[in-house]
């Protein structure tokens, strides 16, 4: 599976709408991070508001996570000191893989994690 996600990020460089899932996607982050797709009834401490596509490219290493906040394309939202701890999200396994000559460079985000 690792090697067909790998050939698929190297060689299908932008994502259709019809290939973008938001369930996929969250259990995809899932294996890195604790996120849920409903609310457990925990407080919310932080939340990362953003258009699935934007998600998406961040995930995989197409969009940093800091131009993502900058162009408004996402916006941290909570108290601040676990928004600013939000960047843990960080990206996929996939982010690194080289793209094909004439696509855009994968952008690795360096982040930090603190547990709030």
């Amino acid at each position: 599976m690792d090697a067909l996600g790998r050939w698929g990020v190297r060689w299908i460089p932008e994502l259709g709408d019809e290939d973008l899932d938001p369930h996929l996607l969250l259990w995809d982050m899932h294996r890195n991070v604790d996120l849920c797709d409903f609310d457990p009834g925990y407080p919310e401490y932080a939340s990362v508001e953003g258009d699935l596509r934007t998600l998406t490219m961040v995930w995989r290493g197409d969009l940093s996570w800091p131009e993502a906040l900058r162009s408004g394309r996402l916006e941290v939202d909570g108290q601040p000191r676990a928004a600013s701890n939000v960047p843990w999200l960080g990206q996929g396994s996939f982010a690194t893989v080289p793209r094909l000559a004439g696509q855009a460079a994968p952008v690795r985000a360096a982040v930090t994690a603190t547990v709030v």
